[in-house]
């Protein structure tokens, strides 16, 4: 998955973090576009649950569905209670296969627990 950078405004509390996916919620990244949501899911590497973040590389491909990759259950098991980075985008461009986020940065999470709901 990815996040938004709009979740982590600078100067964010530490402690415990709530994040929501909910497309009403906007942003102005640093390139002026808007960016709708709180997160997205990114293109998994064939055949596994991960993907290979390169940040020289501009731009990372996201996947078309709302929701959670069910191949990837058994990895997020393996997270509760890990520290685990996730990637941050400022920017989105295109959709659906075609689709890509701006990568931003990382933020560091220690994985407590989740609540992943099905899109409808």
């Amino acid at each position: 998955m990815a996040i938004s950078h709009c979740n982590f405004p600078l100067g964010l509390a530490a402690g415990r973090q709530l994040i929501r996916y909910d497309t009403t919620v906007t942003c102005v990244g640093p390139t002026g576009h808007s960016i709708p949501g709180g997160f997205g899911w990114l293109s998994q590497t064939p055949g596994t649950c991960s993907v290979d973040v390169d940040v020289a590389d501009p731009q990372t491909p996201v996947t078309t569905g709302n929701n959670f990759p069910s191949n990837c259950v058994t990895q997020l098991q393996t997270m509760k209670n890990e520290t685990v980075l996730i990637p941050l985008y400022e920017q989105y461009g295109l959709s659906g296969s075609n689709g890509w986020y701006k990568n931003h940065g990382f933020a560091a999470f220690h994985v407590e627990g989740w609540k992943i709901r099905r899109h409808r």
